[in-house]
């Protein structure tokens, strides 16, 4: 656990260590353990962040596949954390792409596609208390990396959490808010700076009153090369070149961060534009090598949440995949007394024992019978289809 203490607040990361002990090889390893143990330091660590602005939590496994046998995981998650990072599935081999969800307790779930594999990465960025972040890839070529944009303020409305976040700055903000960066100007290793140069940009986070520039259109954009435009368009309407904010720190000249202001109050009495539950930004990138990045996302002033997160994603990151089972097996497990074996722990003599390493079992019946038998059972149906295709033809010649 670490708090990460500023001026105007705490933000607080939980780090899960649920790997199994020991540490076998796949595809023994699929699921992560909670023990009595890790539970207990968990929930310590969940009450000293209650207080915190926001608190994040990561682990390897997602929640769908972590075994916490008497334990309610996502409810100990869900009362302080606004999101959950986790890898394990990734992208299911580039077969389900951004897997995230919302759990029903109120955080966000968000899987991040392999680094080892792929070279994806995510940036996080906290503006007022409002969470913003973009995944991305590197790639051999400049012209595909960067430049890298993130909008901050007005926040992607896909991502709103209402009970987690104040929403109702972004409707009392002035400006829209974007970060840039180049490794041109030496930033590559002074993003955490930048982001923590204006956290609390303009806000009392002690009485937690607004004061005068509460809220910029806030918009992070990085680049191998100096950025030269910065270009905003909301609801398909070109509203101006974002401009890059004065630091807090005088010692730094160059800023990460765009700015450009605005009139939310205005823009709410108009409404989204005719068939639209929802306003658009359009943010267009451009640095000095002609490299052009263009970021669009919807926003509400209103605080309301557009979640539209892919059904597959939501069903593997929403199931609890490590219960979703039947029984292995069952048979006499004691003299004389009848039990059951699942993947998440033993029933027999009228009593529960949780068990770890159960699931091995189901991995091998998988592997040695359901398997071969349903590949012979295909090959079979196969076979006989094309028997009674051939039968058909020679008993009914074309004429």
């Amino acid at each position: 656990m670490i708090n990460h203490r500023k001026s105007f607040g705490t933000y607080t990361f939980i780090a899960m260590d649920a790997c199994p002990t020991p540490g076998i090889k796949r595809p023994h390893n699929f699921f992560g353990l909670i023990t009595t143990d890790l539970a207990k330091s968990l929930q310590s660590f969940s009450l000293k962040a209650f207080d915190s602005n926001q608190t994040f939590w990561f682990g390897h496994y997602p929640t769908s596949t972590i075994i916490s046998p008497g334990y309610d995981l996502r409810s100990l998650i869900g009362k302080t954390a606004h999101s959950y990072f986790c890898g394990h599935l990734h992208n299911l081999l580039n077969l389900v792409p951004n897997m995230y969800t919302v759990q029903p307790q109120g955080f966000l779930e968000l899987e991040l596609a392999d680094w080892r594999g792929g070279r994806f990465f995510r940036i996080v960025a906290v503006d007022n208390d409002l969470v913003s972040f973009v995944d991305a890839q590197m790639h051999k070529r400049d012209s595909d990396d960067w430049p890298l944009v993130l909008i901050t303020n007005p926040k992607d409305a896909g991502f709103l959490l209402p009970s987690k976040e104040p929403t109702e700055r972004i409707l009392k903000s002035t400006h829209i808010r974007c970060l840039e960066n180049t490794t041109a100007q030496g930033h590559c290793c002074d993003w955490s700076v930048c982001v923590q140069s204006y956290l609390g940009f303009g806000v009392n986070f002690q009485t937690k009153h607004p004061v005068y520039h509460l809220f910029l259109r806030r918009i992070l954009a990085w680049s191998r090369y100096p950025i030269q435009r910065v270009s905003v368009s909301i609801d398909g309407a070109f509203v101006g070149n974002a401009r890059p904010a004065k630091r807090h720190d005088a010692s730094i000249v160059d800023s990460p961060l765009y700015v450009l202001s605005w009139d939310p109050a205005a823009l709410a009495r108009r409404g989204p534009p005719s068939g639209h539950v929802a306003h658009s930004i359009e943010v267009v990138c451009e640095d000095t090598k002609h490299n052009v990045r263009t970021v669009r996302q919807s926003f509400t002033l209103d605080g309301t949440a557009r979640w539209n997160f892919g059904g597959v994603q939501s069903f593997i990151l929403l199931s609890d995949q490590a219960s979703g089972v039947g029984p292995t097996f069952m048979g006499y497990l004691l003299d004389y007394e009848f039990g059951v074996v699942f993947s998440f722990g033993i029933f027999v003599c009228n009593t529960f024992v949780p068990e770890s390493t159960t699931y091995i079992f189901e991995i091998m019946q998988q592997l040695l019978f359901t398997y071969p038998f349903l590949t012979l059972l295909v090959c079979r149906m196969r076979g006989g289809r094309a028997h009674y295709h051939l039968r058909r033809q020679k008993s009914c010649p074309r004429r």
